[in-house]
């Protein structure tokens, strides 16, 4: 599936202009399909617009703001995709005719199209496409495939770059560097511009070069075709390799940049006092210029343009030394080359300038030598950095896990936040502190240490995070720990004169860290390579750390301090952790302050208001503002019911250690459901979501690896997110073996893993909700009843009992007056946001058993409701079980009470009422399609009819007594045949009655016209359970009705 294919998505919103104002209709998400039906015909074609970049994600971090100025377009750093754009706007002099100010824009449009064009002469002028806009410049789109363009978070600001070196190459005067924002609007092909009445109207850009402005100005007076080139030009782009090339030293200059941003130092460099030359290391980068195999030349550049910068040095001067720089180093290249090199110098200079982000550092200028050509470097005898500590950054720089590796971060303090997902079964013990005694008599020592005329003869020695040798002293022996010691020290690491003695020690932890996945977190992913990343998907970012310590746990979240190295032993990038503390959005560590108490009474109910109606008012308010996905209450209603499930709870004086509640949700494609979880996901700001097709049981339950070549478990998905929540999409497409293997864990709450010489066990009560399409991509309305659909997922019979509530989507179900519903800001207040969701998921999900309370009845609620339901919905799917349903009812009759808040004085137990009960017991019913013959589930209909086949009534028992009799003296043989078969065929129950072939027939059609009996997917027959009771019944000569005995216990 190609990019274009998966970034379906853009912002799009129209302006309304009135005599007094001109104002914006709020931005929505929507696909760019449905543009025209949601964009351009509510607007009346005029003055529409919709976004450059493409997005995968049907939701923005937009759409869950708070407020309206977070809710702005700039700052969105979503993953997206898009061209290279450029918007040329030439606005008219004082006098001048807006004709001439379009033939100025026309003539830089037509000179950046030509630039594509030769430089890169394999490029199809069909891909460079450009547009008049309808007011007085011109839009130009050069097509992402082919550059080979992949999706970034920052993909707009590496366009950016690119095109202010453009700007500056090609003396573009009517460019306007503005544009480079995320979302950036463009008006809508052959849509209306208020002001001109002119279109917007594509160009072929071969035309560019020939048409006037009069003549543009007249095309653009009328309606014009859907596209310029058919559709088959833009199928199957090919990358242009040169071009591609090109595009990938951007993309290298941009993670530069940001590279750069996170160091910037606790205190600037300044010039000492009677300096006027350079420091050796900027002194080298002139003369020497750029290593082969090191930083480019525009990294070079930037790096020089940050020291001239911080010495004070105007733009203007900086500018000219880093031309002479690059007419020193690259004078010899073709002009034109030569040119666009300048350019390119230029515009990292306008970067430094233009950002107060960047400063001159010591690892920067480093990092632009490489390993056979260092950039000198005078460490600690340097004048402008007389202080090294001075360069460490003047923050902690937060980063994700798969960017603490890169080579900028070598030997430097990061904090990053981690999931420990596995750790050595044995910790090590590593000495941090002790002395060196060498001889007292200084003849006595070696002549060649430095340390030989020292008159003390003891050293003290220290070792921590902050030093790579601590890697040398883990997994080793005694000897090669000492000689470690010695080196660091000074010492010769073979002197055996000296002793080494050992003061403080510590343990020392080896980890398996994976990111952590906390959407409470203030850390934004800026710069991350793929989309993987970006979901923060552990199974591609799996790192080792050594903590100086003891007691972290696997399987919890931590914020930790720590230093990255390159390994003694093979060079890979591991950390040593310093730091580690537990994260504070962790449930273990949560409180509600006064505030937030007094803030979330806003969730219970008003006096006179009842459950149901309290639950479809808070629900009105998410449909509107965050999931906008309306027609579908009882699949809102019930993820987010899940979302507030509690861990356990006590019931009828016993102990239900499962309180968190499984939801299935099976429907058709394009219902909505995996965009309504993920909406939902985002405002709560909690939960994960995995894909059923890459969560296979090492991923979900635990998997054997090696650290330091020593094997030792990690957990999966399941255990890590341990009292939160998981949703697995596309779980059909998981191996149906696979899932059984889970069945234990599903109910227990409790992952058994194996190790290499034991079995480890930790917790996993995950609340699951599981997204399904239909199996075997069939539609749900394929099915008579989507009981039957959902009865398909699961293989047996024990993990559909596990599941606590089902939810089917049948598409179509909802109308499309409400599906092609526009929600607009505002319409509905937004009361419930999303740091009040947030607090109190939390808050549901931090109470333990004791403080979940059922008040005035609510158990008994429970039991007369549960077997209700249970009567209502036996059948032979075992989604209601009556054994099991009072406490599937109590699940979800706590989950109603911790979504309304319903809690004490204190704010700390959940309490439980009948009216909680009543409205849990509902929502069974109206999802199992009770009372609504339009229901896709049909799961009541189902089971009516499935009662009506295998309930005897009492005429049912007197139609067999009756054919019973007819067979005389043959009956007891009959009904001992009967008995004594399982699951047969026709002619195995024939051979054992011994009838006639017309008379046997007749009474196989008695049995199969009685339902007595039934054909199974196995092609056998099998009789029906109530039937067998009742042969055996005839057999005794019991009475065949229901028992009226009292079970004595």
């Amino acid at each position: 599936m190609t990019a274009l294919e998966q970034f379906i998505y853009v912002d799009a919103s129209w302006q309304v202009k009135t005599k007094t104002r001109t104002t914006f209709e709020p931005w929505i998400r929507i696909k760019l399909a449905d543009v025209k039906n949601r964009i351009v015909i509510p607007s009346g074609n005029h003055n529409c617009f919709k976004s450059v970049q493409r997005y995968r994600q049907a939701v923005s971090d937009r759409d869950s703001a708070e407020t309206f100025e977070a809710s702005r377009i700039d700052g969105n750093y979503q993953m997206h995709y898009c061209g290279l754009f450029f918007d040329f706007d030439a606005k008219p002099g004082e006098g001048e005719h807006l004709r001439f100010a379009i033939e100025r824009a026309r003539k830089e449009a037509n000179k950046l199209c030509n630039f594509f064009l030769t430089r890169f002469q394999d490029i199809n002028p069909a891909h460079v496409q450009v547009w008049f806009s309808g007011g007085k410049g011109f839009h130009v789109l050069v097509r992402p495939e082919v550059f080979g363009i992949t999706p970034h978070t920052h993909l707009t600001y590496m366009i950016k770059n690119m095109a202010w070196s453009l700007g500056d190459l090609l003396d573009l005067d009517t460019l306007d560097r503005g544009v480079y924002t995320i979302s950036r609007l463009w008006r809508i092909h052959n849509s209306v511009h208020q002001s001109t009445n002119l279109r917007k109207t594509e160009l072929d850009v071969r035309e560019l070069s020939t048409l006037t402005a009069s003549d543009i100005i007249k095309r653009a007076g009328g309606s014009q075709p859907e596209q310029l080139f058919p559709e088959e030009e833009y199928e199957n782009i090919a990358a242009v390799i040169e071009a591609s090339a090109w595009w990938d030293d951007w993309e290298r200059y941009y993670k530069w940049q940001d590279e750069m941003s996170r160091h910037y130092p606790s205190k600037r460099v300044t010039r000492p006092e009677g300096e006027d030359g350079l420091p050796v290391c900027m002194a080298n980068l002139r003369d020497v210029g750029v290593r082969p195999g090191g930083k480019q030349r525009n990294h070079t550049a930037m790096v020089m343009a940050t020291y001239w910068k911080d010495m004070g040095y105007s733009i203007e001067t900086c500018r000219e030394y880093i031309d002479d720089w690059t007419k020193d180093h690259y004078g010899g290249r073709e002009p034109r080359e030569l040119k666009e090199n300048i350019a390119n110098s230029r515009s990292a200079v306008r970067s430094v300038y233009s950002d107060a982000k960047y400063a001159f550092t010591c690892a920067s200028i480093r990092a632009c030598g490489t390993k056979t050509k260092p950039v000198p470097c005078n460490f600690r005898d340097c004048k402008w950095v007389p202080n090294q500590e001075d360069q460490e950054p003047e923050d902690v720089p937060l980063v994700h896990l798969s960017e603490a590796s890169r080579g900028i971060y070598d030997g430097k303090r990061t904090r990053i936040p981690v999931h420990v997902s596995g750790k050595g079964e044995s910790p090590y013990i590593v000495p941090l502190k002790g002395t060196v005694t060498c001889p007292k008599n200084p003849d006595h020592r070696c002549k060649f240490c430095r340390f030989s005329d020292e008159p003390n003869n003891v050293f003290e020695w220290e070792i921590g995070a902050g030093d790579r040798g601590i890697l040398q002293m883990i997994d080793v022996n005694d000897n090669v720990r000492k000689g470690t010691i010695k080196q660091l020290g000074g010492f010769p690491k073979d002197c055996y004169k000296n002793k080494v003695e050992f003061g403080d020690i510590s343990n020392v932890e080896a980890l398996r860290l994976i990111p952590m996945v906390d959407y409470a977190s203030e850390y934004q992913e800026k710069n991350l390579d793929d989309d993987e990343v970006v979901k923060r998907s552990s199974q591609h970012v799996v790192r080792d750390g050594y903590y100086i310590g003891h007691g972290l746990q696997a399987n919890k979240k931590y914020n930790m301090i720590a230093y990255t190295y390159s390994h003694p032993k093979d060079q890979r990038a591991v950390h040593v952790i310093e730091q580690a503390k537990p994260n504070q959005n962790d449930i273990e560590h949560f409180k509600l302050n006064d505030k937030m108490k007094k803030r979330l009474m806003v969730f219970q109910r008003k006096a006179g208001q009842d459950v149901t109606e309290k639950i479809y008012e808070i629900h009105k308010d998410l449909c509107h503002n965050v999931h906008q996905i309306g027609g579908l209450p009882n699949l809102s209603h019930a993820i987010d019911l899940c979302f507030h499930s509690v861990i356990g709870f006590n019931f009828m004086d016993k102990f239900v250690h499962k309180g968190w509640f499984e939801l299935l949700v099976v429907g058709d494609s394009s219902a909505g459901k995996s965009t309504m979880v993920q909406r939902l996901i985002k405002h709560f700001r909690v939960g994960e979501m995995l894909a059923g097709e890459e969560a296979k049981r090492s991923g979900l339950v635990w998997a054997s690896v090696q650290i330091n070549g020593k094997w030792t478990l990690i957990w999966g998905k399941i255990p890590q997110n341990d009292r939160r929540l998981l949703v697995i999409d596309e779980f059909a497409d998981m191996d149906q073996d696979e899932v059984a293997k889970l069945t234990q864990m599903r109910s227990e709450g409790r992952a058994v893993g194996q190790g290499v010489s034991s079995e480890f066990e930790t917790w996993a009560r995950t609340r699951l909700i599981l997204l399904t399409n239909v199996r075997g991509c069939r539609d749900l309305s394929s099915y008579s009843f989507g009981i039957q659909a959902v009865g398909s997922i699961f293989k047996t019979d024990q993990d559909l009992r596990r599941t606590d509530l089902a939810v089917t989507v049948r598409k179509g179900e909802v109308p499309a007056r409400v599906v092609n519903k526009r929600y607009k800001k505002g319409e509905i207040p937004h009361v419930y946001t999303s740091d009040l969701c947030h607090n109190l998921i939390l808050w549901a999900w931090s109470r333990n058993p004791n403080h979940i309370e059922f008040v005035d009845d609510s158990e008994e609620e429970i039991i007369k409701l549960s077997q209700e339901i249970g009567e209502r919905y036996d059948s032979n799917y075992y989604l209601v079980e009556m054994n099991d349903m009072r406490h599937k009812l109590a699940r979800v009759s706590c989950a109603v009470a911790a979504r309304l808040f319903s809690t004490d004085k204190r704010c700390i137990k959940v309490i439980v009422t009948p009216e909680h009960v009543q409205y849990a017991a509902a929502l069974f019913d109206r999802c199992y399609g009770r009372g609504n013959p339009n229901s896709s589930m049909k799961y009541h209909q189902y089971a009516r009819n499935y009662q009506l086949r295998n309930h005897f009534t009492e005429e049912r028992r007197q139609k067999f007594r009756e054919r019973l009799d007819k067979f005389g003296s043959n009956k007891d043989t009959v009904l001992l045949a009967l008995i004594g078969i399982q699951d047969f065929r026709k002619m195995d129950l024939n051979d054992q009655l011994a009838m006639e072939k017309e008379e046997f027939n007749d009474f196989w059609k008695f049995l199969m016209a009685q339902q007595f009996i039934s054909r199974t997917p196995g092609s056998v027959y099998r009789k029906s359970g109530p039937f067998n009771d009742f042969l055996n019944a005839l057999l005794h000569n019991l009475d065949d009705g229901e028992g009226s005995e009292e079970v004595p216990f």
